[in-house]
């Protein structure tokens, strides 16, 4: 940056432009595979386990020098996992429970409604987001007759808007109609669509 008098958008537009080639591009590159490599590893994910596939991907921002799509989803898929594995180790621990008494001196702003709430390290309410609020007594029912009353492709947030269905309870709802074959997905993450399953099928 300095010897180019650039800034860091100049940097990185010419860092994820194929056509870049200069050795001192090349080598931020190499940092960067570097970096990346280091933080899986401190994950326990060597290269043997998790490969990057570091290299010119399409993604939602344009053409980026980044790991490949497969490695990404695998991260998510390993980072959900661990957060999984470390909620229920705290479970495990006593840490969540909601009938040991634990002082509060202040009181943040309101939490969400129907969120579990517990104090901070500074006696703070703050919402449990490791754990859901309770499902709403109807289950998934107002998501599946949305789709069922709607057919095509809808997208999250059209659904949520349209039923009034909590955000918070969507991933399981939605996994859950997934699982038993009753909605089906079409794409990945965040430009995922769902739709009910047509008779039919």
């Amino acid at each position: 940056m300095a010897s180019r008098n650039e800034g860091l958008t100049l940097t990185y537009n010419r860092f994820h432009t194929p056509a870049e080639i200069s050795s001192d591009i090349a080598e931020l590159r190499c940092l960067h595979v570097e970096m990346d490599q280091a933080v899986a590893t401190a994950y326990g994910w060597q290269a043997h386990v998790l490969a990057l596939g570091h290299g010119f991907h399409e993604t939602k921002q344009g053409i980026r020098y980044t790991i490949s799509e497969t490695a990404r989803r695998e991260v998510l898929d390993r980072l959900l996992e661990l957060n999984h594995q470390r909620h229920a180790e705290e479970v495990a621990a006593g840490l969540h429970d909601k009938k040991a008494s634990k002082p509060v001196t202040r009181r943040s702003s309101q939490a969400p409604t129907g969120a579990p709430v517990q104090p901070d390290l500074f006696g703070d309410l703050q919402p449990d987001l490791f754990e859901p609020p309770p499902a709403p007594a109807d289950g998934p029912a107002p998501l599946l007759a949305y789709l069922q009353a709607n057919p095509g492709w809808h997208g999250k947030e059209a659904v949520l808007a349209a039923t009034g269905y909590p955000a918070a309870r969507w991933s399981t709802t939605i996994n859950d109609l997934l699982a038993t074959g009753q909605v089906e997905r079409q794409g990945e993450r965040r430009g995922a669509r769902y739709r009910a399953v047509p008779a039919s099928q």
